[in-house]
């Protein structure tokens, strides 16, 4: 691409746009410049923590840009004058105004991670955890001034393995969705990559986890509770309470599929090597947690601070 003369701008944010970057550079493609999000105030003491894509930009001596709003005309300006020929998104964390993507003159292409129009949104692969998918996907597309609703260039069709956590399976679907532009560049810089239209009748969305999306429902089944706990991993986390004390959940396991409980939903069975859960249908055997206030342990390790009998809620 860059034989061409054909500048690249790359928009991306977390941990997955890192990933991108790396495949897209062991394939030869660099970014001429990088747009990601501003510093933020992160961790117990608010400390002013820049984003992994500016860490791997200064690392690569890449153009860094943070602008606080895309849609700010000074910054459409700016980028108006960097003149891009190509705009290449991954997980970068706005909404990209019509304004921008006229900009470059061979368009906005988008790495989105699910089988669009499926699970369109910021959380898609947490999303498709979470409800018990055995298939995702990724998907490349061309932007458009809605969400994650622009033609379809490419797809391809990825398991989601039943032990896989969210930020296990971004990785993997980075990976993937580098791969694919790597595969389609030179026919689309060349105009010979048909599009096609998403069917916006099938459409689902996948909104922004928060906090409080960890929080386990131990009336739900021990399936349901797992998936859960896999698909909140690394953030926000799956979380219960135990004698009003916040328990972060970081790895579980369904209970053999011979284990039975008559006790109520979210009453601990049994303490040993993990701590075993009832759920509304079956068991959870808890196997690593972060009580509140302490460090991240294996059950077997902590089980002797809590008591057959005890609810958790």
């Amino acid at each position: 691409m860059q034989n061409k003369k054909q500048s690249l701008v790359f928009f991306g944010t977390p941990e997955f746009s890192v990933v991108v970057l790396e495949c897209l550079k062991a394939g030869g493609l660099k970014p001429d410049l990088i747009v990601t999000q501003p510093d933020r105030p992160q961790g117990r003491r608010r400390e002013l923590t820049a984003p992994p894509v500016k860490l791997w930009a200064l690392e690569q001596k890449i153009p860094c840009w943070q602008p606080e709003r895309v849609k700010d005309e000074d910054f459409l300006c700016r980028l108006r004058g960097f003149a891009p020929d190509l705009i290449l998104t991954a997980s970068y964390g706005q909404i990209l105004p019509q304004a921008l993507l006229d900009i470059p003159t061979l368009g906005c292409l988008n790495i989105h991670p699910s089988l669009l129009p499926l699970y369109r949104g910021a959380a898609p692969v947490q999303a498709a955890i979470i409800a018990g998918e055995s298939m995702t996907g990724v998907t490349v597309i061309e932007m458009s001034a809605g969400m994650d609703s622009g033609p379809i260039l490419a797809q391809r069709d990825y398991p989601i393995a039943k032990d896989t956590t969210a930020g296990e399976l971004m990785s993997e679907l980075a990976a993937v969705g580098a791969d694919m532009i790597l595969d389609i560049m030179p026919a689309y810089l060349q105009g010979a990559v048909e599009s096609r239209e998403q069917d916006h009748s099938k459409a689902t969305f996948a909104g922004m986890l928060t906090r409080e999306s960890g929080k386990v429902d131990w009336s739900q089944s021990a399936g349901q509770i797992y998936n859960l706990i896999r698909g909140t991993q690394p953030w926000p986390g799956a979380y219960t309470f135990c004698n009003g004390k916040r328990i972060k959940i970081i790895s579980a396991r369904l209970a053999d599929d011979s284990a039975q409980s008559f006790a109520a939903a979210g009453t601990i069975v049994n303490c040993g090597k993990t701590i075993t859960v009832a759920a509304g249908s079956g068991l959870i055997d808890l196997e690593i947690i972060q009580p509140a206030g302490g460090k991240v342990m294996p059950c077997c390790e902590c089980a002797h601070n809590y008591v057959t009998g005890t609810p958790l809620g």
